[in-house]
This record gives structure tokens, C-alpha cells and sequence, in this order.
């Protein structure tokens, strides 16, 4: 097994973890993930939110989405978030496309 699939079969345990509000499990679970594979921003946003949530604000990492055409970013809302800086060519024609589409429970 190399690893990216090591690292897929970590997330994949530490999110059922998650689901079953094992925390501390799950972090672990997710922090050897990151470690195999340190880019891979499912990992990270799902490390950093757990982390939050047990309250370790100085191990939770700034995550940045880099912009790129065509994607679709879910998160829980209910987190702190912010839209980063945005840089486009002048002119209405280089301007992104924003949808929010909001679902679940609020606060």
C-alpha cells in the first residue's frame, strides 16, 4: 500500500471517528494522514476542525483554498471563515462566479 492510500484509508477512519463524536481518535487518525500525505486540503480542513472543536486553537491551521475554475468547496459553515484576498484582471469578463448554496441546522 503506498502512501496516498494509507493516507485515504486514515481520513476515511478518522471521519467515522468524527461522525461517532470520537474527537480525540479521530484527530489522531487524521494527523497521521497528514503526515503521510502534508498537501492534501481534505485532510487539513478536517484536522483543523476537529482540533477547534476540542479546543486546541494553537495546533488549528489556517487553511487557504487556492482559487481554481470549476470547484465546489463544502464546509461547515458554522466555523470561522472568511473569503481571502481575491486578485483578477480588470474588467467584468475576469470576475468569478459565486453560488452559495446553504443547507442543515443553524446555530
Amino acid at each position: 500500500m503506498n502512501a496516498l492510500d494509507k493516507a485515504k484509508q486514515l481520513f476515511l477512519e478518522g471521519l467515522q471517528l468524527l461522525e461517532s463524536e470520537q474527537h480525540e481518535l479521530a484527530e489522531s487518525k487524521l494527523m497521521q494522514a497528514h503526515l503521510l500525505v502534508p498537501d492534501r486540503l481534505s485532510i487539513l480542513v478536517n484536522l483543523s476542525a476537529i482540533q477547534i472543536k476540542l479546543e486546541k486553537f494553537d495546533q488549528a491551521k489556517l487553511v487557504r483554498v487556492p482559487y481554481k475554475m470549476n470547484r465546489c468547496v463544502l464546509f461547515d459553515s458554522t466555523y470561522f471563515h472568511t473569503t481571502d484576498e481575491i486578485h483578477f484582471k480588470e474588467g467584468y469578463e475576469n470576475r468569478r462566479i459565486n453560488c452559495t448554496l446553504l443547507f442543515g441546522k443553524g446555530l
